[in-house]
């Protein structure tokens, strides 16, 4: 169960000693916060799961692609794999990802119908601006985003922990 010590994968506990986590700042009473003893039933009856329609393999490639599997999805994608590796998960996990997108348009249209501007931090990455303008770009794969322009910078700068 979440939060359970015997559950709490080797390479977490060793994060928690160096304070980093996928690149980022952890510690131990943030890793999963909230969810003490919850198991993978409690994830598929929450109530935004059962708002967005979410059944459990959905919430199954959720939990996966959260962890530290998140380069099974992600190396694939960028590297342009066909067929990807683990297909029908990436097929899941994009199926979550579109039904959760619903939930903040079902319970707040308002603020839903706003533009909201993400950053991105990219560290060690070089790139053509004019390219970039005239002809756009896009991530392949799932990626982490921040409202807060100071904390993308922090990682761009490899200044995240």
């Amino acid at each position: 169960s979440a939060r359970d010590e015997r559950d709490i994968p080797f390479h977490v506990k060793e994060s928690f000693i160096t304070g980093h986590y996928h690149g980022g700042i952890l510690k131990k009473e943030e890793y999963d916060a909230g969810h003490d003893g919850w198991d993978l039933d409690a994830f598929v009856n929450h109530p935004i799961s059962i708002l967005a329609g979410l059944e459990r393999h959905h919430v199954t490639a959720a939990r996966l692609y959260t962890s530290d599997s998140y380069t099974l999805f992600n190396r694939p994608m960028r590297n342009g794999t066909v067929p990807h590796t683990i297909k029908v998960t990436m097929y899941v996990l994009d199926e979550m990802l579109r039904k959760m997108q619903k939930v903040e348009a079902k319970q707040n249209p308002l603020a839903y119908a706003d533009t909201m501007i993400l950053w991105r931090g990219m560290k060690d990455m070089d790139m053509d601006l004019e390219e970039f303008k005239r002809i756009g770009g896009v991530e392949l794969a799932p990626m982490s985003t921040s409202a807060d322009r100071q904390v993308a910078n922090a990682y761009a700068n490899g200044q995240q922990g």
